[in-house]
């Protein structure tokens, strides 16, 4: 699959709410997912290995959100090893002090050997 496929389906799958899907079919055993946390006010690097890591931090994130009420993933912008995208959320957190917050992050992929390799969400 060529950068363009790969970020297409990437989008197709992200918009259907269909993330394990993308992760069994477009990622590396190895992937390195960085997320930028800054909802706690701190700002910190997270940074997950592999698919155990990717599916912990996936899991930790549905358990902080007690409702989604809109995403929206933007078309891609496309590279010849990466692809990035900006991504709304409307969502409500179970921890009141953060409560429902609408955020726009910047998803910036890297791509080898046909692979999703490293992801980082910066807000």
């Amino acid at each position: 699959m060529t950068t363009q496929h790969i970020a297409n389906r990437w989008v197709e799958l992200v918009r259907s709410y269909q993330d394990e899907q993308a992760m069994r079919e477009l990622y590396s055993s190895g992937i390195e997912s960085v997320e930028n946390n800054t909802l706690s006010g701190e700002k910190r690097l997270e940074i997950k290995h592999g698919f155990d890591g990717k599916a912990e931090k996936n899991q930790m994130w549905e358990e902080m959100v007690a409702e989604v009420h809109e995403i929206k993933v933007s078309d891609p912008v496309v590279g010849d090893r990466g692809f990035a995208c900006s991504i709304y959320m409307d969502v409500t957190y179970r921890d009141e002090k953060w409560g429902r917050q609408q955020m726009t992050e910047l998803c910036v992929i890297e791509i080898s050997d046909g692979k999703i390799i490293r992801e980082e969400y910066i807000y």
